[in-house]
């Protein structure tokens, strides 16, 4: 009986190819992740800038209450621009049946939208205040 022993001092073609596939499936798992990491992370902001925008028109009203100025009710609305992002913010104020220590309340809602990544996206923030 005769063995015969073949020496594999290199790869196949198939192996080569299995090889490269693998790591083009890698590469291309990876740049996924990073494209929609990158796109989190602006939402993220955006969000945040939203929040701000939201409180600070909050804020405006708890100053003009503490002031005794009249907070108006109905509904208003203005459009920002910051960088490449336009944002708007409507408030909504309604008069409420709940009384709160020394007279009824309003409420006001803020609302903030704004467009990324093909989708529109709300933020909220609602605050009672005490008519004085």
């Amino acid at each position: 009986m005769l063995i015969v022993l073949k020496s594999k001092k290199g790869m196949s073609l198939i192996e080569v190819m299995l090889a490269v596939l693998i790591i083009i499936i890698i590469i291309l798992g990876s740049s996924f992740l990073y494209v929609f990491g990158i796109g989190y992370v602006g939402l993220s902001k955006n969000y945040q800038v939203a929040a701000q925008l939201a409180a600070q028109k909050l804020e405006q009203f708890r100053a003009d209450n503490h002031f005794h100025i009249d907070i108006p009710v109905g509904t208003t609305s203005e459009d920002i621009s910051l960088g490449d992002v336009s944002y708007t913010r409507s408030t909504e104020t309604t008069e409420t049946e709940e009384t709160v220590d020394s007279g009824l309340c309003k409420k006001v809602k803020v609302n903030v939208y704004w467009t990324q990544m093909g989708k529109q996206h709300k933020l909220s923030l609602v605050s009672l205040y005490v008519n004085r």
